[in-house]
């Protein structure tokens, strides 16, 4: 075969387009290029693989990148490409030792990289390639290249393969996760939970008909008129599926933005952000107290809440700062709890002022309880028990305290029970009455005892409100039903006997007139911002009321006579009705007691009468019970509610009159000798005078704080 005496036409274009490149490069008016470089088939130029001079600049790149598909370790496709398909420009093969190179990094770069030098680790390679291309140096490279060829005559090569794109992802990202932190807000500003059971894996996204939680439904339904979201929404799930159809559990490497671990991740932060504006509130504020309880989560894990109260300008705020669980129960546990929380919060503990508690013995034990362990650190603080919970315990303890009210809640709570576990005996009560339920008694809400107890009995001394007829009705339809199961006719039968005893009947009008002086004291110390002398006022008040009530048995009698009236009236007026309410107590039969010694012992005189007896034994003994509790729990802190009211800006009035007991113990009253005749009244600590507050007085002015 001849020898070609004349050049191709293929020769030919090749040498033109060559030529065309060259002048090209050379040309400083040129704005964009869009170009092809047909590489030598074996080029073996290693000036190519290093960094190029001033003169070799524009030959560089335009050999640059060398990206063969043929005879390469590796996958092409995943290592000239992305994930989002935009192509890698800055990845460079060299045929001759098998390596790859990032061009940009060895053109600006100072050559001290794996890909600067000649990347060969093929296990690894499609991982360092993600390293290197997300790392700071190689972005920095990268900044450097665009802002070079916006000055040459070279349209950037990166420009819109790498630079353009990657702003352009960023930004969407960014789009994309301000709506996902709004709808996190959103979520726990409602309280609702974030996630659900099951179905929250991306691919199932596109079933309408599966439950996601609330997160991803809310996502969901943003996407379908955001078509940010939507985008990203669509590509998610085309991404996840086909990771899923792959036999993939991992979710393929895909970022989302919609998984558990963001949300949570997002959820710390604005936790943190929340603490950091929460913490410059306090150390602002100069002082603060400090309530904490404990409690049990539905995984039983004792969790311990700590609550920071302060003043922020001229209003009272009371911040939720932790839930911690707890490993101990210690006075001294809790204590480092807490010196834990000032600590992240970054608060001093020598600021605390107050704490308040419930009234276990780890908190107020007098030499190791919370409080006496706090005074170690915080020698100011005072500790005060939460008012709401010392009258739940003084009621708790009064309807423990004898056989009758034991009976009388138990019946009232049996009777609750009894008709909501079946739905016979409900459609049974209902019928009777289809506008009220039977509430249940809580056991550590005793509240919950005073609406139980009024709504069957209606109020003291005022049997018309209650459903006590209803309930009597509903269970003797229930005993005579012989459809109904012989074990819920007998129960019914037994809770109807009770309910009809006089007994019962004069213990709930005398636990009615309890809870007629306590319910509205128990009202207002559960609501938000109460003034502690009003509180203590509220408290003294009831106690006196409480007090009239003690030797006024006469009163719950009468009240119990008018309640059984006015309901065999109303049985009476019914057909083939044999329903009475008993209207008086049991004779209780005399016990003889053998004497010892005839000489000596002298003759009992025991109580005949079982309404004297009752009197007694019973109501003398819950009343006097109600005012002891209240009294010993609630009066030691007499003195400081006192003191509190010349700090009181209310109190800052010529006609209101302080307490005679307001700072009298711990201070010092100097009487100036000014025409204004001032009184200044500064603290005293044990050390001697200390500033914590002084206070000038005026006769018919207002207070003056300093």
């Amino acid at each position: 075969m001849s020898k070609r005496k004349f050049e191709s036409g293929a020769s030919k274009r090749k040498r033109m387009d060559h030529d065309l490149l060259i002048k090209c490069a050379n040309d400083k008016t040129q704005k964009k290029l869009n170009f092809y470089l047909a590489k030598n088939t074996e080029s073996s130029d290693l000036n190519l693989f290093t960094r190029p001079s001033t003169a070799n600049f524009a030959k560089y790149w335009l050999f640059h990148p060398n990206q063969p598909k043929i005879g390469v370790p590796f996958a092409y496709k995943k290592t000239y490409f992305r994930i989002d398909g935009g192509n890698r420009k800055w990845v460079s093969y060299r045929s001759i030792d098998k390596s790859l190179f990032c061009c940009i990094c060895l053109c600006y770069g100072d050559g001290s990289g794996p890909f600067s030098k000649g990347f060969i680790d093929w296990k690894h390679v499609y991982t360092r390639i993600n390293e290197h291309e997300n790392s700071k140096t190689h972005r920095l490279n990268v900044d450097a290249h665009v802002m070079k060829k916006q000055f040459s005559s070279i349209d950037s090569l990166l420009t819109y393969g790498h630079s353009s794109i990657r702003k352009k992802e960023i930004e969407n990202r960014r789009q994309v996760l301000f709506r996902i932190i709004d709808i996190i807000k959103l979520i726990g500003k409602r309280g609702l939970s974030y996630r659900g059971k099951t179905n929250e894996a991306i691919y199932t996204l596109d079933n309408p008909s599966l439950d996601h939680g609330n997160f991803l439904e809310m996502i969901l339904l943003v996407g379908k008129y955001d078509p940010v979201l939507k985008a990203h929404l669509d590509k998610a799930i085309k991404n996840s599926t086909k990771s899923h159809d792959s036999g993939s559990k991992q979710g393929g490497g895909h970022i989302s933005f919609l998984s558990k671990t963001t949300v949570n991740y997002i959820i710390e932060i604005i936790s943190e952000i929340i603490k950091s504006s929460i913490s410059e509130e306090i150390i602002k504020a100069g002082m603060y107290s400090v309530q904490l309880d404990t409690t049990q989560d539905v995984s039983v894990i004792d969790q311990c809440s700590v609550i920071i109260r302060y003043v922020n300008g001229t209003s009272v705020k009371e911040r939720l700062v932790g839930m911690i669980k707890c490993k101990l129960s210690k006075g001294i546990d809790f204590v480092d709890l807490v010196l834990k929380v000032f600590h992240n919060l970054n608060i001093k503990a020598n600021n605390c002022v107050g704490n308040a508690t419930d009234g276990a013995a780890n908190m107020q034990g007098q030499y190791n309880g919370f409080s006496a362990k706090l005074s170690d650190v915080a020698a100011t603080q005072i500790h005060v028990w939460c008012y709401a919970h010392v009258l739940n315990l003084v009621i708790g303890d009064i309807t423990l305290k004898v056989l009758q009210s034991i009976t009388l809640f138990g019946i009232l709570n049996g009777c609750a029970v009894f008709i909501r576990e079946s739905h016979t005996r409900m459609d049974v009560w209902t019928t009777m009455n289809s506008r009220k339920r039977v509430c249940t008694i809580g056991e550590t809400r005793w509240w919950s005892k005073d609406a139980s107890l009024t709504k069957i009995f209606g109020n003291f001394n005022n049997p018309e409100s209650g459903l006590f007829v209803d309930l009597i009705l509903t269970l003797s339809e229930i005993e005579t039903n012989s459809s109904i199961k012989s074990e819920a006719r007998f129960k019914a039968s037994g809770l109807k006997a009770g309910l009809c005893k006089y007994e019962i009947i004069l213990t709930a009008q005398m636990y009615l007139r309890i809870f007629e002086k306590t319910t509205p004291l128990s009202k207002y110390l559960q609501g938000q911002g109460i003034n502690i002398m009003t509180a203590y006022q509220m408290v003294t008040q009831t106690l006196q009321d409480l007090r009239k009530c003690t030797r006024e048995f006469s009163r719950t009698k009468d009240a119990a006579d008018k309640f059984v009236q006015h309901t065999n009236k109303i049985f009476q007026k019914m057909k083939n009705n044999v329903i009475e309410i008993a209207n008086s107590l049991p004779q209780s039969r005399k016990k003889k007691k053998t004497k010892q010694f005839h000489d000596y012992e002298a003759d009992d005189d025991p109580i005949t009468d079982p309404l004297h007896s009752y009197e007694v034994n019973v109501y003398n003994q819950v009343l006097d019970t109600v005012i002891e509790s209240i009294s010993s729990r609630f009066e030691k802190h007499g003195q400081l509610c006192a003191d509190f009211a010349c700090l009181d800006p209310n109190n800052f009035k010529p006609d209101v009159t302080l307490p005679k007991n307001a700072l009298i113990d711990g201070v010092e009253v100097d009487k100036d000798t000014s025409e204004d005749n001032v009184f200044r009244v500064s603290s005293l600590s044990d050390s001697g005078s200390s500033t914590l507050f002084s206070v000038s007085i005026k006769p018919k002015d207002m207070f003056l704080v300093n």
